[in-house]
């Protein structure tokens, strides 16, 4: 299946330091049944402990441009705490999916066939990425990353590395984009590139969340009032849902994380029970009958968000990624999701409570552009939670923005002739915008690609004046790779 035989996994930093790149670009090379999928394999970053952290990089390179070298970068982080990047390549806007049959089938909505896209598994213990010696696999000898500024730190080391690799895309226009937690990971790896400056050559152009967590004491505030107008719970439930935020707001205040996020944690089950075992109290799931927290219209995920996990377990795959022989690799290991200790290091250092906004108005004060998004379906950081992080963003951005932004009405997002959303944007040196997303949950590039697409062109083009009738998008069955039947509601 893949070019590779080898059973080890693949560390570049010292065929880096040894000066041997054209040997690192070659062995890092990926192919599977015949596609030429770009590349991968590990980079090597110190912990705060001084261990090796090698983390995992998945590079597309753009295929439908004249020329990479002046082509646009795209980065993705894929949030969690502990989702792999895998996720966004192969389930959100990387150039493949993988279908029912695990076999790769071409994405339509992608941008990474006009522009080239970096993925990382990040933090340490994210997907495939692993700390050295080799037996570190067991979850008490890991030293996990415990802030999204430490997590920043070793992304910019990385991305020297693979500049290191790669020159074509020095001086390269480069967009920061992601989902969910994402919202932590991104803007402070935005504002470490341009404190970096001149050390990381790319030019910062603007940023994109999609559902992110961005502000915990605002954004909980409002899921009483969301759970109440979706008639999720009755008047008991209610209150109760209340209290739990209540006293989450106020240990958050209080500096007390931990307590803060138990009290949120006991209706979302957030991390899959890493924190709470067999005592998991799971409210969302007492309430609803529903597990998928982040699309109110589904009992559970869809099967479709799936398949790239078996198909990473699919004979010859792995090892065509470079990861075999990785601590992570083989049938029993690497769930590919959130939680375990990689979520519980950002609880309980803080930074699952820290308020990011102020570094998203940092972006925009130096000219960075800044879309958020939110899919209107999405129960977990759907618009209303995220539009009062948003407000925060604005009171930090400088006087009298929010009221500026406030004052202007939304306009109808039309693509194709079909309404997609809607959108408010302010531009102050940097361009700000919110946009809600029709009919869809948390992981909007899944279940509207077309939609993720255009709104990230947007970002790409600095088309954000006009949201009617803004462009053509692909023509294509534009459900592959996500949840079809939500697109007929």
């Amino acid at each position: 299946m893949g070019q590779s035989p080898s059973k080890q996994p693949l560390l570049l930093t010292t065929l880096i330091e040894s000066g041997k790149l054209s040997l690192a670009r070659s062995l890092s090379s990926v192919k599977i049944n015949g596609l030429p999928l770009g590349h991968s394999g590990f980079f090597t970053v110190s912990s705060l402990g001084g261990k090796a952290n090698n983390i995992f990089f998945f590079y597309q390179p753009c295929t439908d441009c004249e020329d990479p070298s002046v082509a646009p970068l795209i980065q993705w982080f894929n949030g969690g705490p502990g989702s792999p990047d895998t996720v966004g390549l192969f389930n959100q806007i990387g150039r493949y999916y993988v279908s029912e049959d695990l076999s790769l089938q071409e994405r339509c909505h992608t941008l990474c066939r006009t522009s080239s896209c970096l993925f990382l598994d990040s933090p340490v213990g994210t997907g495939y990425s692993f700390q050295a010696p080799a037996d570190n696999g067991s979850e008490g000898s890991l030293e996990p990353t415990p802030t999204s500024s430490d997590v920043a730190r070793q992304a910019v080391s990385v991305l020297k590395q693979f500049l290191t690799i790669f020159p074509e895309h020095l001086g390269a226009d480069l967009f920061v984009a992601g989902l969910s937690y994402a919202g932590h990971y991104v803007p402070h790896y935005a504002t470490r590139l341009l404190a970096e400056g001149s050390s990381v050559d790319v030019n910062l152009v603007g940023v994109l969340v999609g559902d992110p967590a961005m502000y915990h004491e605002r954004e909980i505030g409002e899921y009483p009032a969301v759970f109440k107008a979706l008639g999720l719970v009755d008047k008991r439930e209610e209150e109760e849902l209340r209290g739990l935020m209540r006293r989450s707001g106020e240990r958050s205040r209080a500096g007390d994380c931990v307590g803060a996020f138990e009290e949120w944690n006991k209706v979302f089950n957030d991390d899959g029970g890493s924190s709470c075992g067999s005592d998991c109290q799971f409210l969302f799931k007492k309430w609803t009958g529903s597990e998928n927290t982040e699309h109110v219209a589904l009992l559970g995920q869809p099967a479709e968000f799936d398949y790239f996990r078996k198909f990473l377990k699919v004979g010859g795959v792995e090892e065509a990624l470079h990861v075999a022989g990785s601590p992570a690799s083989g049938a029993s290991n690497a769930t590919m999701s959130e939680g375990g200790l990689v979520y519980t290091a950002m609880v309980e250092s803080g930074d699952f409570c820290e308020n990011t906004t102020p570094l998203f108005a940092e972006l925009l004060e130096a000219g960075v552009d800044v879309f958020i998004t939110a899919g209107n379906m999405d129960v977990l950081l759907g618009p209303a939670p995220v539009g009062e992080a948003v407000k925060g963003i604005l009171e930090e951005w400088g006087k009298g923005t929010l009221g500026e932004f406030e004052g202007k009405r939304k306009s109808m997002w039309v693509v194709n002739g079909d309404t997609k959303g809607y959108s408010k944007c302010i531009e102050r040196g940097g361009v700000f915008c919110f946009v809600v997303v029709r009919n869809a949950g948390h992981e909007v590039a899944s279940y509207q690609p077309e939609a993720n697409w255009d709104v990230m062109r947007r970002l790409m083009k600095r088309e954000w004046e006009v949201w009617e009738g803004g462009g053509e998008t692909p023509k294509c069955f534009e459900v592959e790779g996500g949840a079809g039947p939500l697109l007929d509601l």
